[in-house]
């Protein structure tokens, strides 16, 4: 099948749209609560794209955040042609986030759902590691030259903690991480949690065996705007420093963890409850179930954004246009203070407090901005600088 260019059809579509009526859209699930309350600090109106069974909470508890509403019967529908005409008609510029990655299929993101996206669109698959061929988000980790945990290449491999990052084969949607040490560990673990139906040969051909950096986790929040203009200060010839214009201004938004079920319960045991709890078979998982925000020493924060810059170049040099909008370094703070990144959202990572929370915004911009509000903010700087083109895929 010939490959769509789906950039631009999206900048096609996008050139019919009255930009002064902008609608901004997305799946309502993971953080489309922040989208919409962003949407309307800025002046946009909302289009909120419901599944049915899910929509009850939205249209009775939020229904001041979506001006349009869409039910469909999965999520996946959104990509026929009469769904997109309506979205279309709407001028709706869609916002990108984990649950559109998830429940649309790729083909169908990269290959018929042409609404613009204001964000990287083709980054998206980064995040499926096993399932897309070179170069993966580990790929494109190592050619920037961050700090990413080492991957061994078969299990014969291991010669140290390391974590199996799988599938759940009874929920795609969900992890069935484990931790192993050595081949022996691997074989066991792996040969228990086949019987019980949570991982297939298939999910293990598709995973990836990471090497366990110890330290404190956390996830650092950016966006990255290439329209917007700011001015550094910068080193002259003279030896003297002066502010100049630059264009394409990185945002470190906040820092935050997550909030895991049923890994923090299995955690919060003593030692020896946990291996009671091990001999009958327990399954520690690492499902998501909230966030909570946190900051990070100071002297640090040059890890996190030399990290970031790194990512922003080496995706516009191998997925051009590259990353737009708002991402998510996750990772690792090691004892000597060294940022180590083992997984990247680069799309809304769904982290409500990294907004009211962090200090990081506030202490530039004196206001309190969500992630939400940063996307709003990009989208209306585009619309009054006449450069929306440029932040569309």
């Amino acid at each position: 099948m010939k490959k769509v260019d789906i950039r631009r059809k999206a900048l096609e579509i996008l050139s019919g749209y009255d930009q002064d009526r902008i609608n901004m859209g997305t799946v309502c699930s993971h953080s489309a609560l922040e989208t919409f309350s962003g949407a309307h600090r800025f002046g946009f109106d909302t289009v909120g794209v419901l599944e049915e069974g899910r929509e009850d909470y939205y249209l009775t508890q939020a229904p001041e955040l979506m001006d349009n509403v869409i039910v469909v019967k999965k999520f996946g529908d959104i990509a026929g042609k009469t769904r997109r005409r309506e979205l279309e008609s709407m001028n709706v510029v869609w916002i990108p986030n984990r649950a559109y990655s998830t429940y649309v299929s790729m083909d169908n993101i990269e290959q018929t759902f042409s609404i613009p996206h204001a964000g990287s669109r083709n980054l998206l698959k980064t995040e499926e590691r096993g399932k897309h061929p070179y170069p993966n988000q580990t790929d494109l980790l190592r050619v920037a030259g961050i700090r990413t945990p080492f991957v061994f290449d078969s299990p014969d491999k291991i010669n140290r903690l390391a974590l199996v990052k799988a599938q759940d084969a009874r929920n795609p949607k969900e992890r069935a991480f484990y931790w192993v040490n050595n081949l022996a560990e691997y074989d066991e673990k792996t040969d228990i949690l086949k019987k019980k139906g949570i991982i297939t040969d298939e999910i293990l051909l598709k995973s990836e065996i990471q090497a366990v950096i110890l330290g404190n986790h956390i996830n650092a929040n950016f966006l990255y705007s290439p329209i917007e203009s700011y001015k550094p200060w910068v080193k002259q010839t003279s030896g003297k420093f002066a502010r100049e214009e630059r264009v394409g201004r990185l945002w470190l938004l906040g820092f935050e963890k997550r909030n895991q079920s049923n890994r923090d319960g299995y955690l919060g045991l003593a030692a020896q409850d946990q291996i009671t709890l091990d001999k009958t078979g327990f399954f520690a998982q690492n499902v998501e179930a909230g966030h909570y925000g946190v900051t990070s020493r100071e002297s640090i924060l040059p890890e996190y954004i030399d990290a970031a810059r790194k990512w922003i170049k080496v995706c516009s040099e191998v997925y051009a246009p590259g990353q737009i909008g708002i991402f998510s370094l996750q990772g690792i703070v090691d004892k000597d203070l060294k940022f180590w990144v083992y997984d990247v959202s680069p799309r809304f990572p769904g982290a409500p407090p990294i907004g009211p929370t962090s200090p990081y915004i506030i202490n530039i911009l004196k206001k309190a901005y969500s992630g939400g509000d940063m996307i709003a903010r990009m989208i209306k700087m585009a619309i009054k600088q006449k450069q929306l083109d440029e932040i569309i895929t």
